[in-house]
């Protein structure tokens, strides 16, 4: 028969050792919980303070937590929020796609989603923004909230649609046009100017002259372009570019890009093709020439004058005839002058 004695000391141990466990656990589940409290008061507080707004929202679409970022952003009050839900904060015709989304996301489908949206602000105008948005869900995996986080790209999309109009706008210039940084890459071509030189922007972009124009040429465009620069002024001057082996003139006006404290920051330029103007001033230059040429070998002096008797033209027998020099008979020579040298010459007969 076991001592009674003993039978107690036992039992005294197995119950100092049940107790010690249930001290653990204690201590364990004490230290989750102090975890668990420091955890949620640091989201709590990157909740509150982020720059960009946050909210927490129920599967049902109800809002259930807003930082003031948001309401800041959208115009509403914190508890204005609270008693909406997020179909009435979004702009109508973005809706469908931010459901679709979020459904998946409940569904399991997805961990996360990211979009470009529309809510609506308070006073009635659309706020463009970047959603993030991920699902937060229990120990059995079911749904808890949604955690989302919005920045707002109103003034990016603003920005974007100015540059997508200039664009528009370069592109319908009959002009080549371009924008470098002042290290020469390039950051906007137009379509003339991808048509002049026979590349695309895409090919391009980030690049220098030296990526796409032999040495010579490259060394003498960065030479025109580093005046620019250190000129900080508009330039102009003509240049020869060859184009499917053709020669073409082009008439460059280069100009500074300055930022708000005036400070240069790029440089672009205008290029004007005056191919076919060159060629008419040529042909027509000839033919003057030639004109010129018969026109001074005429028999006798010729000589036209406009309305007020203004020398315009005259041949070379009529300076011999009136033995006046060439310097005198120029293009607007008074009347006065030209009656003096007839006057002249008659007395030189009569003698």
């Amino acid at each position: 028969m076991p001592n009674p004695a003993t039978v107690r000391e036992q039992r005294l141990r197995k119950t100092k050792a049940q107790l010690i466990d249930e001290i653990d656990t204690l201590e364990q589940r004490v230290a989750a919980s102090e975890a668990l409290l420091e955890s949620e008061g640091r989201f709590r507080s990157a909740f509150e303070t982020a720059a960009h707004g946050m909210n927490l929202t129920a599967p049902d679409g109800r809002i259930l937590a807003v930082n003031n970022a948001l309401c800041e952003m959208l115009g509403h009050s914190e508890e204005d929020l609270l008693a909406t839900d997020i179909q009435s904060a979004t702009h109508p015709d973005d809706l469908d796609r931010d459901l679709a989304n979020l459904r998946a996301l409940l569904a399991g489908e997805i961990h996360s989603y990211q979009l470009e949206k529309r809510y609506v602000h308070k006073q009635g105008h659309p706020i463009d923004v970047l959603l993030s948005v991920s699902l937060i869900r229990d120990s059995n995996g079911e749904p808890l909230y949604s955690v989302g986080h919005i920045q707002d790209i109103t003034e990016r999309r603003r920005a974007e649609e100015a540059l997508r109009e200039m664009k528009t706008v370069l592109d319908n210039m009959p002009a080549a046009a371009f924008l470098k940084s002042l290290d020469g890459q390039f950051r906007l071509i137009n379509r003339k100017y991808e048509e002049l030189y026979g590349i695309t922007f895409d090919s391009v972009r980030g690049r220098t002259l030296y990526d796409i124009h032999p040495k010579e040429l490259a060394d003498d465009y960065t030479r025109f372009d580093r005046e620019t620069i250190e000129a900080e002024e508009v330039i102009e001057r003509e240049i020869m570019v060859e184009q499917n082996g053709e020669e073409h003139f082009l008439t460059t006006v280069m100009f500074p890009v300055f930022d708000q404290q005036g400070t240069i920051t790029a440089f672009g330029g205008i290029e004007v093709d005056i191919t076919d103007r060159k060629r008419a001033e040529e042909a027509l230059a000839e033919k003057e020439s030639q004109i010129r040429l018969v026109f001074d070998n005429m028999p006798g002096a010729i000589v036209y004058t406009d309305e007020e008797l203004n020398l315009v033209v005259c041949n070379d027998h009529f300076a011999d005839i009136y033995q006046a020099p060439k310097e005198l008979l120029q293009p607007g020579c008074p009347y006065p002058q030209l009656r003096a040298l007839y006057r002249r010459t008659r007395v030189l007969r009569r003698r």
